[in-house]
């Protein structure tokens, strides 16, 4: 006998699919996935996020690794979400499994200002100069990443390649966004397919 396969749109709606949700938290984005999860339960997917699922005590970095091998993962992308070493963490982290898990990753611009990205700009915006907020990003995410990256150049390559490898090959053709969009069609064209 051969092997079986199975179609994922006549799974649609029988078996519950789960996706998890790295995000930055900011009142854009809590509306925005407060919308994405009304969306994905119309669509018997079920979003799993940090508040919803993580209860007090329990390990966030564990949380953000269990993100990063899901095989479904929304991305929110907004400015501060490279500026945090919990998303930095988490993109690294999907970039690494990604192959491995046969992740399914879908970028979604939650804010306009995501329109023309690039590692180029984050860097400089996000990343380089001596702000507090950076410096304290660039030190917490090394500290994350040890024993593998000890120094923060290391870390900013780590970025680098998840940009690359993660967010590019959608970031010219992201046409939608949370914003004005009929979210069915951003979950029929780019999760059920």
């Amino acid at each position: 006998m051969g092997a079986q396969t199975v179609n994922g749109k006549a799974l649609v709606g029988k078996v519950p699919i789960q996706a998890y949700l790295s995000y930055r938290h900011s009142d854009d984005t809590k509306a925005a996935r407060d919308l994405l999860k009304v969306h994905c339960a119309n669509h018997n997917i079920q979003l799993i996020y940090d508040e919803e699922q993580l209860k007090i005590g329990e390990s966030i970095t564990a949380f953000m690794d269990e993100i990063a091998a899901a095989q479904c993962i929304f991305i929110f992308l907004t400015p501060s979400y490279f500026e945090s070493a919990y998303t930095l963490y988490e993109l690294i982290k999907i970039n690494q499994c990604r192959e491995e898990h046969k992740s399914f990753v879908v970028p979604i611009k939650v804010s306009e200002a995501m329109h023309k990205i690039s590692v180029g700009d984050v860097k400089i915006h996000c990343w380089d100069g001596d702000g507090n907020n950076r410096r304290k990003c660039r030190d917490d995410l090394t500290e994350k990443l040890r024993p593998h990256t000890s120094h923060s150049d290391q870390a900013w390559q780590e970025i680098e390649t998840a940009f690359q490898r993660v967010l590019n090959p959608f970031l010219d053709k992201i046409e939608f966004s949370l914003e004005g969009t009929d979210n069915d069609v951003v979950l029929q064209n780019h999760v059920m397919e």
